[in-house]
């Protein structure tokens, strides 16, 4: 196993490449953005036909829809950088980027991305897992589906290397950015994690799950696929270290409001030290 930085990383031809789509994200940008020009109109309207209701509602939908237009237009523009990619197949073995392609920002110097060997992967196989956490309300439920190329390697002390890269990529701080105004910005999101003796990349990206394995049939043993199932209704009696994976679990699937939900209901914390609780485990690891 190698770990490199993202420019040693595209030094090297790739065979295929796996990332996460443009076009579906760029779908909803326009869509939400025209919503929001929509409500412009209406508004516009509703001010000359003197209906204050119709302002107030036309307006209020109107600014939301720019909101949101705007935070997807930044993931758009994200997706159209270089390092929206996650996996990369060679002739010789694959490249997992560790780092999210929403963090781009983060100094490229650091080693992000791990090269491992065909050699040195025992099977691979593909994992669904279903998720039940707290939802908005007591007692509400939610069920998240998730889907993971899960990797046996030979040589499990690869995977303790594996894992404190995976800390120290959890612990990093965001750079200071803005002119005037300064800031950091970070986004929790760890498509790669280390779990139950297995390396786990979640795929949320294209070409999908089954085409990925049979890129890499030829040369790696492919294992059936199999279901589980995570429970994180209620941990208040589980130990103490079970409920710090369970959160940074979450944290890796990128389900950072339901790591906060799960925090306030394990520990009675109000929304700020909640956040702040979950930023502590972020940073620390387990």
């Amino acid at each position: 196993m190698q770990l490199l930085t993202f420019d040693q990383a595209q030094m090297e031809p790739y065979r295929c490449q796996y990332r996460h789509s443009k076009i579906t994200v760029s779908l909803g940008a326009l869509i939400v953005m025209s919503i929001a020009k929509v409500c412009v109109f209406f508004t516009y309207t509703a001010w000359i036909e003197e209906s204050i209701a119709g302002v107030l509602i036309a307006a209020w939908i109107g600014l939301w829809a720019l909101f949101f237009g705007l935070l997807l237009g930044g993931i758009v523009r994200r997706r159209l950088l270089p390092s929206n990619w996650l996996v990369r197949t060679y002739s010789d073995g694959i490249s997992v980027k560790f780092r999210s392609y929403l963090n781009s920002h983060f100094d490229p110097a650091d080693a992000i991305v791990l090269h491992i060997g065909y050699s040195e992967i025992e099977y691979v196989r593909d994992h669904k897992i279903r998720q039940d956490v707290p939802g908005q309300s007591r007692g509400d439920v939610e069920t998240r589906y998730l889907r993971f190329a899960e990797f046996k390697l030979r040589d499990e002390s690869v995977l303790k290397q594996i894992e404190e890269s995976l800390s120290r990529e959890r612990a990093r701080k965001a750079p200071i950015g803005g002119r005037f105004i300064h800031y950091r910005k970070k986004y929790d999101e760890y498509p790669v994690q280390v779990a139950e003796g297995h390396l786990r990349i979640r795929w949320s990206v294209w070409p999908r799950l089954p085409g990925f394995m049979a890129d890499i049939a030829p040369y790696v043993p492919v294992k059936a696929v199999v279901a589980s199932r995570e429970d994180f209704r209620d941990l208040r009696k589980a130990p103490p270290r079970d409920q710090e994976e369970a959160l940074l679990g979450l944290i890796a699937s990128g389900d950072r409001f339901g790591a906060i939900r799960m925090i306030r209901q394990i520990y009675g914390y109000d929304l700020t030290r909640a956040k702040q609780f979950l930023d502590d485990l972020s940073e620390k690891g387990v």
